[in-house]
């Protein structure tokens, strides 16, 4: 005996309500705010901005001394006491200006001239600033492609709970009618009982669905650095806008060459070999101390001294050799993460690809899912289909038709991670 009921409103797809502005805005502001309030960036912004400092400093006056000390004495009869100040002040690498005075107004001022020394390489501090705002840039784009994935995910999640929500209400409706048939002793009672169960089943998966939602609500929120949740209300998009940022992304990065430069662990190895080649050169193989030494005294004395100094240590042939071998083991280091970043590159092409294979897939199942639907639509107004089974048939429909924008979603990270090799 087949009945039919009326369809109240219509089982929309992809039916988010109280849509706000475009996926791409709220994710920009959504970056906007996270580089604002999200530690882990904002501790990558402070050490670029020390490094910034330490290049901006000049190393030559790091050794720029001065001192004060006193000194007492007692014989138990009379007590002496004497207070001198010594500075050290570099005026350039080879050249430096010293002297003393003491309380009695006695002491002296002189040059110290150090040929064999050598100027303080600041490529270090150069290297180190260049990594730090490399990788800044590359955790920003990190940060944004992980704020990206939490906000589709959060989207998909709401989603799935109203087709969820859909799908209990269309089976609590199959499962009043079962009743009503088991009432006219058409349907038996274990029909009955297996409708039911079938209702409590899909309603009781609901508290997944729920949970899921707040799960990748914390996980964004986490992502912007927000500590109480109340803060802030997270906007919502339409889905289907996905689609359209995958064609644009599509013309950003088709027939373009990709670069392993542009990938943060190459640029740190490379630079790490030429801080290593920078402090072998910088090394001499044996650097002893020479030093011409000139001081005028208060009193106007003039003297002068020659002091050369060495010993074991001042043999740098082990350091050196160490340094050589190191070089070495990072350039093949460094070729090795070359390698593997091209192998990303690599892999990342030939996965878009497969995911326009898969989306190409859905969409002819979608299209045969067509057909299916207006036969029934068909049937339906001959009074010869049931009304919930066509409800059914559009809450799968609904179903595929998310498969195809998960589908969609997978391309456009991938697309994202890819875009950032250019």
């Amino acid at each position: 005996m087949k009945k039919k009921y009326i369809i109240f409103a219509a089982l929309l797809i992809l039916s988010l309500s109280s849509l706000s502005a475009s996926i791409s805005e709220n994710i920009e502001n959504f970056v906007s705010y996270a580089i604002n309030n999200n530690t882990d960036y904002l501790s990558a912004f402070s050490q670029m901005e020390n490094a910034k400092d330490d290049l901006k400093s000049d190393p030559l006056y790091y050794d720029s001394s001065m001192s004060l000390s006193s000194n007492i004495s007692s014989d138990f009869s009379s007590v002496d006491s004497t207070t001198s100040l010594s500075i050290d002040i570099p005026i350039f690498e080879q050249l430096s200006l010293n002297g003393t005075i003491n309380s009695d107004l006695d002491g002296n001022i002189g040059f110290v001239y150090s040929p064999l020394n050598k100027a303080e390489s600041t490529v270090s501090n150069e290297i180190a600033y260049q990594n730090s705002s490399i990788y800044l840039n590359e955790y920003k784009e990190s940060l944004s492609l992980e704020i990206t994935k939490a906000y589709l995910n959060y989207l998909i999640a709401i989603e799935e709970l109203t087709q969820q929500e859909n799908l209990v209400e269309n089976m609590n409706k199959i499962y009043e009618q079962d009743k009503k048939l088991y009432d006219l002793d058409e349907i038996s009672l274990v029909d009955l009982q297996s409708s039911l169960l079938d209702y409590n089943e899909i309603k009781n998966n609901l508290k997944d669905y729920n949970l899921a939602v707040y799960k990748s609500k914390l996980e964004l929120y986490e992502l912007l650095g927000i500590n109480e949740t109340t803060n802030m209300v997270i906007p919502t998009s339409d889905l289907q806008d996905i689609i359209r940022l995958t064609e644009k992304l599509d013309t950003v990065i088709s027939d373009k060459e990709f670069s392993v430069m542009s990938d943060y662990s190459v640029v740190e190895a490379l630079n790490n070999i030429i801080v290593l080649e920078d402090s072998y050169d910088s090394l001499d193989l044996y650097s002893p101390t020479l030093n011409f030494s000139t001081k005028v005294s208060l009193d106007g004395v003039v003297s002068a001294s020659v002091l050369f100094k060495t010993s074991y240590s001042d043999y740098n042939g082990d350091t050196k050799e160490a340094l050589e071998s190191e070089i070495e083991l990072s350039k093949k280091k460094s070729a090795a993460i070359i390698q593997k970043v091209q192998n990303e590159i690599d892999i990342l092409k030939r996965t878009i690809e497969s995911d326009y294979q898969a989306i190409e897939n859905i969409e002819m199942e979608i299209e045969q899912n067509q057909l299916v639907l207006n036969e029934a639509k068909s049937l339906l107004d001959l009074d010869e289909y049931e009304v919930l089974d066509y409800e059914t048939l559009i809450i799968n429909a609904n179903n595929i038709n998310l498969n195809l924008i998960k589908a969609y979603i997978t391309l456009y990270e991938d697309q994202l991670n890819l875009i950032n090799y250019l």
